[in-house]
């Protein structure tokens, strides 16, 4: 069973909804095994600060799991559907029916292995 993190610790947040490098380095810590140094964590926040403030809040936090997930995940068939369409919006495609789509957009496999 993997540990939960306690994040309702006054003493780490402040309830602004807006993580500061130092909440963001005292949360990861309650992660049995994780160690960070403050300059590895200032340098995690400044990548996920999309808007430069500083702090991480509550949507670039959703904003940077998201897309990790995408990028473990891949994209499901309509989002490689939406892609094509975006290239090119007459695409043909859109005449085809959505499984015969499905097997367009999705990547083909490798025979020869």
């Amino acid at each position: 069973m993997s540990p939960q993190l306690n994040t309702s610790s006054e003493s780490t947040m402040e309830g602004d909804d807006l993580l500061s490098v130092e909440e963001f380095k005292a949360l990861l810590e309650k992660i049995p095994g994780l160690k960070f140094s403050i300059v590895q964590v200032e340098s995690i926040v400044n990548y996920l600060d999309g808007d430069g403030n500083g702090d991480i809040d509550l949507m670039e936090l959703d904003h940077a799991i998201k897309k990790a997930h995408r990028k473990h995940v891949g994209r499901d068939p309509m989002h490689l559907i939406a892609h094509k369409l975006v290239k090119n919006p007459y695409s043909k495609i859109l005449l085809l029916p959505t499984s015969r789509a499905f097997q367009e957009v999705r990547p083909k496999k490798d025979l020869r292995s």
